[in-house]
């Protein structure tokens, strides 16, 4: 692709009868303003910490997409699960739900994508699980499609119908240094 940058918006121009559209507002909090990987499917009631277990796995080439179905609206992500998918290398985090510590979430370098923002955060109740398909505001997502997300929004594609070079998640999405992802981890954490 000679590093040429695609948005939705390209993308949706070029292979919109292929295309998923969830309806889903989405604000951006990190300090990428795009991603896209392979869909990793996380659905919460009342807990987060398998969001702890997914995020510790190597995130390279996905994006977390995470429902959260808790009626008080409580923040699901926070700066220290964004700090672990950053040292395990996810592409993004795509959060049906509210997020929080915006502050620190906002110099992240990865892509961050919340419907709100709210300070308090879930707590102790029925465990989240692992999905192989979600069911996002009317759109299905099955576990290894390819989520593209940016500031004009979410899409989402089967990478069976999809050109290889694109499936393969090779939307030149802007991508992190290291030198930078190291810098942002020892300022989370208080060390200049």
């Amino acid at each position: 692709m000679n590093g040429r940058r695609l948005s939705t918006a390209d993308l949706c121009d070029e292979f919109f009868d292929v295309l998923r559209f969830p309806d889903l507002a989405l604000r951006r909090f990190g300090g990428v303003p795009a991603g896209a990987g392979r869909a990793a499917l996380v659905d919460l009631d009342a807990d987060n910490r398998i969001l702890f277990e997914v995020l510790a796995q190597s995130g390279r080439g996905k994006a977390l997409v995470v429902r959260s179905r808790s009626p008080a609206c409580p923040a699901v992500v926070g700066a220290t699960l964004v700090a672990l998918a950053v040292k395990n290398d996810w592409e993004c985090l795509v959060i049906d739900g509210a997020l929080r510590d915006v502050a620190q979430v906002r110099h992240a370098p990865m892509c961050v994508y919340a419907r709100e923002q709210r300070p308090f955060r879930l707590r102790a109740g029925p465990a989240g699980r692992v999905l192989d398909q979600l069911d996002l505001v009317g759109t299905p997502i099955r576990s290894g499609d390819l989520v593209t997300v940016d500031e004009d929004g979410i899409i989402v594609g089967r990478p069976s119908r999809l050109p290889p070079w694109l499936s393969n998640g090779e939307t030149a999405i802007e991508r992190r240094s290291p030198r930078r992802r190291i810098c942002w981890r020892l300022r989370m954490f208080g060390v200049e």
